[in-house]
Formats: structure tokens, sequence, C-alpha cells
């Protein structure tokens, strides 16, 4: 611009003082408008990263892995939930590969133990767990992700089964799991679930369900590896902020 004094910064940044560098390094000269355009957004950006640190990240799954209360046998149904999950609709289990009562499931990529629920849609029977989430912004939209397996059960008529995942006042459901075969196991399927969160604080449900209404029939789902994520990533909204400061030095041109 016209009555703009350009500067030439050194390669350490915009101070010959290396210690009071903040900003990425210029090694061109820049009118004192765009240095003053280029400072606020890369001001921004840091802040926005800042922010982004304390607060995008503040909310988490407690024992995503499903870890089993200590002194429980987890060879059998049980009907006690994973440590920090609450009962939703009894009798949700906390098990682990060697289950009897009919139940075969291999490890998943999280191993050990992982929790368990039967549903029985034609009998209005459904079992499930919840927590509380904190820490969510409104507004924000959050990833679900988590991995879920099924068994055939040998006792009742066998149904295919999902999990139906509730988080504030969205539901979601996860892939049908078809009856794996006699004698064989199902592999566990990873799954993700996108919401947008309604409140600071809401309630995560997984509840297991079948699409079979036969009275009689009944599924028998498994769940492990629970995690949330923001989306996007605060890594994304760096990316961006720097697609700015790259616009505003093109001017330049």
């Amino acid at each position: 611009m016209r009555g703009e004094t350009t500067h030439a910064f050194p390669m350490g940044g915009l101070s010959p003082d290396r210690s009071k560098n903040w900003l990425p390094p210029l090694r061109f000269g820049i009118t004192g408008h765009q240095r003053r355009q280029y400072t606020a957004t890369m001001k921004y950006t840091l802040l926005t990263l800042a922010a982004l640190s304390g607060t995008a990240f503040a909310q988490s799954i407690t024992n995503g892995s499903m870890n089993a209360p200590a002194g429980i046998d987890t060879s059998i149904t049980n009907s006690i939930p994973p440590i920090d999950w609450m009962v939703e609709s009894p009798s949700p289990d906390t098990i682990d590969t060697s289950a009897d009562s009919g139940l075969s499931f291999a490890s998943s990529s999280n191993g050990g133990t992982f929790a368990g629920s039967a549903a029985s849609p034609g009998n209005s029977y459904f079992e499930g767990i919840s927590q509380d989430i904190s820490g969510l912004t409104i507004g924000q939209s959050y990833d679900i992700t988590f991995e879920q397996s099924i068994t055939r059960l040998s006792k009742t008529q066998p149904a295919p089964g999902y999990w139906a995942v509730t988080f504030g006042s969205q539901t979601l459901n996860s892939n049908t799991m078809a009856v794996p075969a006699q004698g064989t196991i199902f592999a566990w399927q990873d799954q993700t679930l996108t919401f947008t969160a309604s409140a600071t604080t809401q309630k995560l449900i997984f509840m297991a369900d079948s699409p079979s209404n036969t009275p009689g029939d009944m599924t028998y789902v498994a769940l492990d590896g629970v995690s949330i994520t923001p989306v996007p990533e605060p890594s994304s909204t760096a990316l961006l902020g720097l697609g700015s400061l790259a616009l505003i030095l093109r001017r330049r041109k």
C-alpha cells in the first residue's frame, strides 16, 4: 500500500532478539499493514488452539475398556456392569471370552473383559448400560467409537442384534450383526457414530436391540473400546487458521 513502510525481518522471526520471538519466521519483505494482519491472524490461531486444548478434550469416557469390578466372576453372566458404568436397563454383564451360558466371543482388539447385553424386542426386554459425559460444547459434533460383536445363544431362539446408542436427545443404531453360524465366532467390528451435543453434560446409553420382533427371539451383543472425539479435531481448526494466513499473505503479490 502507498505510504506503508516495507520491513525485512530476519530468519529468526519478527524480533532480532530470539527470546522474544513467538511467531513463525518471515524470510521476505512485507508492508506494515500486512505485518499487522499477519500478527493478528497468528495471535487468533494460537489463542484458538489454546482454548481448544483446554476444552475440546475436556470430555472423555471413563473405563471405555470395560474393566470389571474387583472380585466378580467374569466367566459367567453376572448382571454386573463394568466399573463406572450404570445399569440403564437390567441386567447387563461384564464378561470375558471364557464366559459360559452358551456365549462364545473372540477377544476384542482391546482385550480383557467387555460388556454384554441381551435383547428380545418381541418380549419387550432390553439390557443396557450408561454413563454421564461432561465437558461438552453445545453445537459441537462428537464421534462415539467402539467395537461390537455378537454371539449365537444356545438356550433361546438366536436373533441378529445391534447397539441402539443414545447421546443426549439423539439415538443412532450401530450396524446390525447377523447371527453367526453354529460353531463359529463372530469377529469384532469397529463402529463410529456422530452426535451433536445439545447440553454440556449428556447421558451416553448403549442399549442392546434386535430387528426381530418375534416373541422368544433373543440377541446377545458385546461392547468394548468406547471413546469420544470432537469433530473436527483441533488440528483441523489450526489448518483453517493457517489457511487464512496464506490468503492474507498472498494479497501482497
